[in-house]
């Protein structure tokens, strides 16, 4: 199949659970796959099913290229008293660009948006001021 632009990336995995163990304190896990939205999975605690976006957030792992789920409160402590049940099996992403896809000089001048870099982005030391006009100074 030919696609109008980018090509999707598509991760497609068996339906599964993952469990974690609470400590009383953490509120973030990883997982192991990565999911777009909180009706992606099913959150379980303790037996009881969480609220989605009310009890957890999901967000992107760019570093892992998975996704961390966050519970608004800790759970108890417990072995594998979390319970994560993936609902999506075919995940799409389409412009999915991270660190490892770019290649080597692939971002150049006219790749940046206008006022995309500002000062604050930008080491001091980076960037020289522009030299005084030696004309100008010396009246010539």
């Amino acid at each position: 199949m030919s696609y109008l632009g980018n090509t999707p990336e598509v991760y497609q995995y068996d339906a599964a659970t993952e469990k974690f163990s609470g400590d009383g304190s953490k509120t973030l896990f990883t997982l192991t796959r990565r999911v777009l939205d909180v009706d992606d999975v099913i959150a379980v605690i303790e037996n009881v099913i969480q609220e989605p976006t009310a009890a957890y957030t999901l967000a992107a792992n760019n570093t892992s290229g998975t996704a961390d789920i966050t519970f608004t409160s800790a759970p108890a402590s417990g072995t594998n008293n979390i319970q994560v049940r993936y609902t999506a099996i075919n995940y799409n992403a389409y412009n999915v660009v991270d660190a490892e896809r770019l290649q080597a000089n692939s971002v150049t001048t006219s790749k940046i948006a206008d006022a995309a870099v500002t000062i604050e982005k930008l080491d001091p030391n980076a960037v020289l001021p522009p030299l005084p006009n030696i004309l100008m100074l010396s009246g010539m």
